[in-house]
């Protein structure tokens, strides 16, 4: 479970760092945005998942901050590959 959330942090702070350039058109623009917000919420909820983590002390599993984690990641998914195919085409 630790090695999991250091991954993950450590992806998430690689994707922060990486500066996202927006073109001009319309498309380009909304689909950096949503990259943009998706990295937000993957990083709100990681730090989530890691304070529960951390603070559990074995008595909770952190099921509820992995499930909102799981999401954020699938939303950013979708909005990576739309950014590519929007952006970067």
């Amino acid at each position: 479970m630790r090695r999991c959330a250091h991954g993950l942090l450590t992806v998430c702070f690689s994707i922060t760092a990486w500066q996202v350039a927006i073109a001009g058109p319309d498309e380009c623009r909304e689909a950096a945005e949503q990259y943009k917000s998706a990295v937000s919420e993957v990083a709100t909820a990681l730090q989530q998942y890691a304070t529960c983590v951390t603070s559990s002390d074995g008595s909770d599993d952190c099921s509820t901050e992995f499930s909102t984690l799981s999401s954020a990641h699938d939303e950013f998914e979708t909005a990576a590959s739309h950014y590519v195919s929007e952006c970067k085409s």
